[in-house]
């Protein structure tokens, strides 16, 4: 419980909720995929007022690959369609496992095994890039 109140109170990274705003302006719809339990996720986008952005949210127990498959199923979309957005290993697997298009967030690639073909240092390049495709 602290550790979330702790999570709920941070400060977030100045834009970004813009962004999320942006993205979904664009038609885009947004989740969550994290191996945060379910619960505890939830929690914290409400506590945070953010949850609106969100279609849904997905943690623990399933997997980050269970996640896109939900999304898949329940959305009637294929995975080459799906963007992931990430900022570790896991993120770029479960989206290689999935056959996803992903998007490395960081300064470098050096926690990758495999260097991603999208990497930005930030969250807010987003819009930009999708515009570009």
């Amino acid at each position: 419980m602290l550790c979330e109140e702790r999570i709920s109170k941070a400060e977030s990274i100045q834009g970004v909720e813009k962004t999320l705003k942006e993205l979904i302006e664009m038609g885009i719809k947004l989740f969550v995929s994290s191996a945060t339990p379910e619960g505890t996720l939830n929690n914290i986008l409400s506590k945070r007022d953010i949850s609106y952005l969100f279609e849904r949210a997905f943690g623990t127990p399933n997997t980050k690959e269970k996640h896109i498959e939900s999304v898949i199923k329940t959305y009637k979309c294929s995975s080459c369609e799906i963007l992931y957005v990430g900022d570790s290993e896991a993120d770029r697997m479960a989206a290689s496992n999935r056959s996803c298009q992903f998007f490395a967030i960081g300064v470098d690639y050096s926690r990758f095994k495999t260097k991603p073909k999208i990497i930005s240092d930030s969250v807010l390049d987003l819009p930009k890039w999708i515009s570009n495709i």
